[in-house]
């Protein structure tokens, strides 16, 4: 119901479960866009732990990870993996995407060009080397991909059980 001026009253509250309180349940979210930096996820956490999320989907954000070839710092992404695993939530690493400097993306890397010379954003379409799968870039990318692979299994090794591909 609406109170004055539009405020909500509170009518009172539905019994819930937070994700400490249960076990084997299907509910996840979709936790993506972390390696882009698009919001904190550190402030998340506990509303998730409410809300009875079982599991979060994240990238892996290997760009974020490996930003000296051949030189990993999973720091950023231990944050996130034990900020929700001491909520009981399970992570689940989205190995997919591609790194800029494997798998380059002439489309998007002119849209950023176009935008920074008219100061203006680039379209939410340009997926750009994000969406780049490795396998689509050559021995190369695939080498740099498989190598990042096993680096970031060895260091989640125990911490993260499920990994997409």
């Amino acid at each position: 119901m609406y109170g004055e001026c539009g405020k909500y009253r509170k009518l009172g509250f539905l019994p819930h479960k937070t994700s400490r309180d249960m076990e084997n349940v299907p509910v996840g979210i979709g936790f993506e866009t972390l390696d882009r930096d698009t919001f904190d996820p550190l402030v998340t956490f506990d509303y998730l732990c409410e809300a009875g999320v079982k599991y979060a989907r994240c990238q892996s954000g290997w760009w974020k990870c490996e930003r000296v070839p051949g030189k990993y710092d999973f720091s950023w992404l231990d944050q996130v993996v034990d900020g929700l695993s001491e909520r009981s939530i399970q992570t689940w690493l989205s190995l997919g995407f591609g790194h800029p400097a494997y798998c380059p993306c002439e489309l998007f890397e002119q849209q950023w060009k176009e935008a920074e010379e008219k100061g203006t954003v680039v379209p939410g379409w340009g997926r750009g080397w994000v969406g780049e799968a490795p396998l689509y870039h050559g021995e190369r990318a695939m080498k740099a991909w498989l190598k990042y692979v096993r680096a970031l299994s060895k260091h989640f090794k125990g911490r993260v059980e499920i990994f997409e591909i």
